[in-house]
């Protein structure tokens, strides 16, 4: 009975660290969305006419591109380590489940 109460509170722990990171990878996925959006808006800043938008003002257009790239870079970053949690997270409940469909048959027979 122990060893069964073990195996369901690993399991719960496993579920609730995938649902941790699989939430966390959604909103950094979005953040990174974002910041893809701003790099793409700056690029398309560039390629306007200057008669369109006036002269273009070179140092904070430089500025503004190396935040934008920045902003790219550590949101991809922080991604790809949200999806590597989220992957550990998975395996982990794919290594669970043995145990758990041996739990479903023990408390089945009860």
């Amino acid at each position: 009975m122990e060893e069964s109460a073990d195996r369901e509170a690993k399991a719960a722990t496993a579920l609730r660290a995938y649902r941790d990171a699989l939430a966390r990878a959604e909103v950094l996925e979005g953040q990174e969305g974002v910041a893809r959006r701003a790099l793409a808006d700056w690029l398309r800043r560039l390629k306007q006419p200057k008669s369109k938008g006036g002269a273009l003002d070179r140092r904070a257009a430089t500025e503004q591109g190396q935040a934008a790239i920045s902003k790219l870079h550590e949101a991809r970053l922080a991604l790809s380590n949200a999806t590597a949690e989220l992957d550990a997270a998975y395996h982990a409940l794919v290594a669970l489940n043995g145990e758990l469909d041996f739990l479903r048959g023990e408390i089945a027979l009860d």
